[in-house]
């Protein structure tokens, strides 16, 4: 893979003559977020925030639910998430070792060729802010970026939506693909996770299932599978 310069992401945003590699990021409130001087777009905080909330739930259960038809498995953890709205000129206080899930401001479209990376701004990271951790982004995908906020400071933080928040780093590919089957395309709000189910899932989830209904079966519990 070949590290696209400014130059060059320049081009396939704004000159770009097919479909297939044309760069979308809107709204682009300023075209310095794209400078030719840097291999890398600026992408904005967006204003909604989803975050955990307490509730009576001990443990986030990646296996917990049922598959949807899409093969994919919602996370637990989404019950337990309360979404917020947070206002241009308004702060969102990220406090010392929370997490929250964010979104950047901008819709984006990578072209079929091409992959990219967030990664967070230094400016923000010597605050102690880590803005992804899942930071590859397929080609093809269009939407607004999920961004996990964590805050490893000792001091609360304050995130103002319209901020430029991260970098993207692109990627071009050897050849392109036929587009991305991330479970999150199209994504315009922060979502709880997903898990990608196959057949060595289910065998887990099966498994588990099986010492459950053992324990359950067995009132002085000799009877449960052993873990």
């Amino acid at each position: 893979m070949t590290l696209l310069s400014g130059a060059e992401i320049r081009r396939i945003l704004f000159h770009s003559t097919t479909d297939a590699e044309r760069l979308v990021v809107t709204p682009l409130l300023d075209v310095s977020q794209v400078s030719e001087d840097f291999a890398s777009i600026d992408v904005r905080l967006g204003s909604l925030f989803r975050v955990a909330r307490r509730s009576n739930t001990p443990v986030a259960d990646m296996l917990e639910r049922t598959p949807s038809s899409q093969g994919q498995r919602p996370v637990q953890q989404g019950e337990s998430l309360e979404e917020h709205y947070v206002r241009i000129g308004e702060a969102f206080v990220l406090h010392p070792r929370h997490f929250a899930l964010g979104m950047t401001l901008e819709y984006l479209r990578i072209p079929f060729d091409c992959g990219c990376y967030v990664v967070g701004r230094s400016t923000w990271g010597r605050q102690g802010l880590v803005i992804a951790t899942a930071v590859g982004v397929h080609p093809g995908f269009a939407g607004n970026l999920a961004l996990e906020l964590t805050n490893l400071a000792e001091i609360p933080l304050r995130l103002y939506p319209g901020t430029r928040i991260a970098q993207l780093f692109l990627h071009r590919l050897d050849s392109p693909t036929t587009g991305d089957s991330s479970a999150y395309v199209g994504s315009t709000r922060p979502e709880a996770g997903l898990l990608s189910t196959d057949t060595v899932t289910e065998k887990i989830v099966a498994l588990r299932t099986q010492r459950e209904n053992a324990q359950l079966s067995s009132p002085s519990g000799a009877g449960a599978v052993a873990t």
